[in-house]
């Protein structure tokens, strides 16, 4: 199975879009309560609504402002808008805050169903796209405006883009999760290059070489053999950073030579 191309993923299209989201699934959920409930639920508003609410009463304080012809009028006005700016930032926070909690859980699974949400990133402005693990985000610090995840004693994710599970097919979401566990992403396990901060898939690398080896499918000479594994990466993780055929034949040479050795003698 070839990987993921993630960059062809339907990502939600920012903040608010996730905001939206994220409130869309809540009103679901409240009407699937009322209907198990009954009609003598006591009435709680959902976070559609306040939003909704929100908006509206945002774009009628911005008109007021707009509209206003004395200094009296401009300056009631102006406060009316600035109590609601922040009575509607307040909520909308309390949505992220949610969910932020949601990534922190990652997808689940029932029965070959997911639900959930996941994030994909950048170590640096320069790398792939890669995958956020969940633990990332439940003690990590958000810049929802700039898309950013600072993670405590961790690296700092930038471009954060989010999925939903709703939004892609159940076999591509098993996929992700499938590749993202052979992928290293703990801080610690990051293997880097020149590039500060920029993870490389060498570990990918040295296992399709031993692979390789195991089946006697090894080229014959270690120059070749990088070339090969440089391919072999590209093909079969094209959203993952590439490596160049010397910086693999300089990490695999001391264990091709002793496998060279094992079979000439």
């Amino acid at each position: 199975m070839k990987s993921i191309k993630i960059d062809d993923l339907p990502f939600l299209a920012g903040k608010n879009r996730f905001i939206e989201r994220l409130a869309i699934e809540h009103e679901r959920r409240a009407v699937m309560l009322e209907e198990f409930t009954g009609e003598d639920a006591p009435f709680r508003p959902t976070w559609w609504q306040l939003l909704d609410a929100g908006m509206r009463a945002y774009e009628s304080a911005a008109k007021e402002v707009s509209e206003a012809t004395t200094a009296d009028q401009a300056s009631t006005a102006t406060g009316r808008f600035e109590m609601v700016a922040r009575g509607l930032h307040e909520l909308e926070e309390g949505v992220l805050s949610e969910g932020k909690d949601k990534l922190a859980r990652g997808m689940e699974e029932v029965e070959g169903h997911f639900s959930g949400y996941v994030a994909f990133g950048r170590i640096n402005i320069d790398s792939n796209l890669a995958f956020i693990p969940p633990r990332h985000w439940e003690g990590g610090k958000v810049d929802w405006d700039e898309c950013r995840l600072e993670v405590f004693g961790g690296p700092t994710w930038v471009g954060v883009r989010i999925l939903a599970s709703s939004d892609v097919e159940p076999e591509v979401i098993a996929q992700i999760i499938q590749e993202a566990d052979t992928i290293a992403t703990d801080p610690a396990d990051l293997i880097r290059t020149g590039a500060p901060g920029r993870p490389t898939p060498m570990h990918l690398v040295e296992q399709e070489f031993r692979r390789r080896t195991e089946a006697g499918a090894v080229e014959d000479r270690v120059t070749r053999e990088s070339e090969v594994l440089a391919i072999w990466l590209q093909n079969e993780h094209p959203s993952l950073p590439k490596l160049s055929a010397k910086a693999i034949r300089n990490k695999i040479s001391p264990e091709y030579r002793r496998g060279r050795m094992t079979t000439d003698s």
